[in-house]
């Protein structure tokens, strides 16, 4: 197994971080791993494409036995040039995109550049997934990259349809702890957003965006956001058809 599959691993913290090291590293026990990863920290900028610039690829040290490549682009440019071309004499069977520091669940998942590294790889036709944990300060990655391998496996033998990327999120506990998985849907709880505004060494003004949830959890008991606060694993499939039917049929009444 482990010289037939390939899989291309891709984050957005950047191919520096430990995230993405302790993904590479799980997923090279069963099959051929590739990285492709920014070169600097790339997160919240979504699917940003850098169409302005050109893209600069070099290869870097990484773990024994496994390729990576520093993209100076964004997360979803390194999913498309991977595909396309570094990776396109023999494309992966799957990609993973993480272990991102920080969750992705409800609306981070809008702003991720792990989950859409990911998803350019899913609606690529590839199977796909990000993976995420909700710590900020002393994370284990172990669990989540534990995880990842089980996920790997699943997805390889029962493959999701075209265009469907699983968001992945692991709470910030000992493996002991975590009560299992639960497929989820994607929260609407919202942030409490603010800017504050601060001054430089010369006295001149910036902002810095600032928030909080306004919730531990939204209070739907199939949310992604509940099944973390919970201690589960969430498992959220997400595609990119954006069109609302509801608005549809709402629309199809107007008269102008």
């Amino acid at each position: 197994m482990k010289d037939k599959i390939r899989i291309l691993v891709v984050n957005d913290d950047g191919y520096f971080a430990k995230g993405i090291h302790a993904l590479a590293e799980a997923l090279s026990g069963i099959g051929k791993v590739t990285v492709v990863a920014p070169d600097s920290q790339k997160s919240a900028v979504s699917h940003l494409l850098t169409i302005t610039d050109s893209i600069r690829v070099r290869e870097v040290p990484f773990s024994d036995g496994i390729k990576a490549y520093a993209v100076s682009g964004s997360p979803a440019d390194c999913g498309k040039i991977a595909v396309a071309s570094l990776m396109k004499a023999n494309p992966p069977d799957l990609v993973a995109s993480g272990i991102n520091l920080g969750n992705n669940a409800g609306l981070n998942a809008i702003y991720s550049g792990t989950v859409a590294a990911a998803a350019e790889a899913a609606m690529a036709g590839l199977q796909a997934f990000a993976i995420s944990l909700d710590a900020f300060s002393n994370p284990d990655f172990g669990p989540a990259a534990d995880f990842s391998v089980k996920f790997a496996k699943y997805l390889l033998r029962n493959p999701l349809p075209k265009g469907i990327v699983a968001n992945i999120n692991v709470p910030a506990l000992p493996a002991e702890k975590i009560k299992g998985f639960k497929i989820s849907e994607q929260s609407m709880l919202r942030y409490n957003e603010w800017y504050a505004s601060r001054n430089d060494i010369y006295g001149r003004s910036h902002y810095w965006l600032e928030g909080q949830y306004a919730a531990v959890n939204d209070g739907n008991a199939d949310s992604d956001i509940f099944a973390l606060a919970a201690g589960y694993i969430s498992i959220t499939p997400l595609h990119f058809d954006l069109t609302s039917r509801k608005g549809i049929e709402i629309l199809k009444r107007i008269t102008l």
